[in-house]
């Protein structure tokens, strides 16, 4: 069964429909309002809903929505809740910030690229200037974490067993692993700013030594904890 969620948009106010390939099976009410009565002057984002598939299950989250919502054919269960505080921005103010071209720059918190493996919840917050870092929610610590930036490293997860570059995820598979992927040039100005750990890598990860800009792009696969 082909199954979809669909936001049918109305004068100040949505529902949110579950359909099959051949019939509305659900149709959830919007209790939130947003936007002019002249749908003219409406913008969004083109990727304002996102939707996420784990163990079986689908959930789905707007990104001027602080609830990540558990989807079944009977209801939307909220899940989870992203307490931004003075950075949250309300869904009735989500107008002012979204630009016809669909590109948001502001002083909001927005949560965008939810993942999910058995443990952890891995998530995009973007910010100001449209900065970027990589955050994750420790489901059996509860708790959330934001990896920084560095001088010379955009936010990303950094390798503690093998001093290598941060690496910013990709993707998770159902077999929990993470799956990010290098490309030779920025794996070379890494190697050339950090002289000390290349020397060392280069020892123990033999390929390093035949790396150009022209070599393929690099995979990585890391095993996530339980």
């Amino acid at each position: 069964m082909s199954v979809s969620l669909t936001i049918i948009q109305e004068p100040l106010k949505q529902s949110w429909s579950f359909l099959t390939k051949d019939s509305i099976r659900k149709i959830f009410p919007n209790y939130l309002k947003w936007g002019d009565k002249d749908l003219t002057k409406n913008r969004r984002p083109s990727f304002n809903t996102a939707f996420i598939r784990w163990n079986n299950n689908l959930y789905f989250k707007e990104i001027f929505n602080d609830t990540l919502f558990h989807v079944t054919t009977e209801e939307l269960k909220p899940r989870l809740v992203f307490k931004m505080g003075k950075y949250g921005l309300s869904y009735e103010d989500q107008q002012k910030i979204s630009p016809s071209f669909g590109q948001i720059s502001s002083e909001y918190f927005l949560i965008t690229d939810i993942d999910e493996n058995s443990r952890f919840i891995f998530f995009c917050l973007s910010y100001y200037h449209n900065k970027r870092y990589i955050g994750f929610f420790d489901k059996k610590l509860k708790t959330t974490t934001i990896c920084r930036e560095t001088p010379e490293n955009n936010s990303a997860l950094i390798d503690d067993m093998n001093g290598f570059m941060p690496i910013i995820p990709l993707d998770f598979t159902q077999e929990n692993e993470m799956i990010s992927v290098l490309s030779p040039i920025e794996i070379l100005h890494w190697l050339e700013n950090n002289h000390d750990k290349a020397n060392r890598l280069r020892e123990e990860m033999q390929w390093l030594n035949d790396l150009t800009e022209t070599s393929n792009p690099v995979i990585v696969i890391a095993k996530c904890k339980n």
